[in-house]
């Protein structure tokens, strides 16, 4: 059974320019993010106007129902060909079972792409070839394996909620070692990250163990 179906969802697009708009100031916090008028131009809107201009913005792009239908069975198809691969790998790395079911991948429009373990969707790049989808898929599913079994562990270590976001997206860059015959791209990361994912690349090639790796991920955060 398929476990990640990638679809359109207007709404769920929307939701995900909302996100990442709500997350500005954490973003900002964790140095992951430049100050940005528009967005806190925007944020001073009610939730209504926001839903409103940004829904506004991005019909345009939901007018072509035949393209964006085949663009669906183009990346759906692809997935499907390294899905089992991906996850059975993903499991090894972190030594516990990919739980998740049902997810969905939304093609989404905004300018950046975040996600809900609770509602079981991620975004990636509506205006992107399908392998960058795909780079972007496997990025995030990390993201759901981690909430899922390290998430509370970082916090009883003590780091701060802007400390756990940056381990969490620091250890994606284990996609450039383990999963590079699957990917298009590359997992750059964000800059303020840099050295953090150096040390977590470093310790993983001495030793590939996904524990003894976070620890290091944790000091170095």
């Amino acid at each position: 059974m398929q476990k990640v179906k990638f679809i359109l969802d207007k709404k769920i697009d929307i939701q995900n320019h909302l996100n990442v708009m709500r997350n500005y100031k954490k973003r900002l916090k964790a140095g992951a993010q430049k100050r940005d008028k528009r967005i806190e131009a925007f944020l001073k809107l009610s939730q209504k106007e926001q839903r409103r201009r940004i829904d506004l913005e991005i019909s345009g792009y939901y007018k072509n129902k035949t393209l964006l239908k085949s663009l669906l069975r183009d990346i759906n198809s692809e997935w499907l060909k390294r899905e089992e691969k991906f996850i059975k790998r993903l499991e090894k790395i972190h030594k516990h079972p990919f739980k998740f079911k049902g997810i969905r991948g939304v093609l989404s429009t905004g300018p950046m792409y975040g996600y809900s373990t609770k509602d079981k969707w991620f975004a990636a790049k509506m205006l992107s070839n399908k392998f960058i989808v795909l780079d972007a898929a496997m990025h995030e599913l990390m993201h759901f394996m981690f909430h899922e079994y390290y998430w509370n562990e970082c916090k009883k270590a003590g780091l701060a909620e802007e400390k756990i976001w940056a381990v969490k997206e620091a250890l994606t860059v284990l996609l450039n070692v383990e999963f590079a015959d699957m990917m298009f791209g590359f997992d750059k990361g964000y800059e303020p990250h840099k050295r953090m994912r150096e040390a977590i690349a470093k310790a993983w090639a001495k030793d590939p163990d996904f524990d003894k790796v976070l620890k290091v991920a944790i000091y170095a955060a």
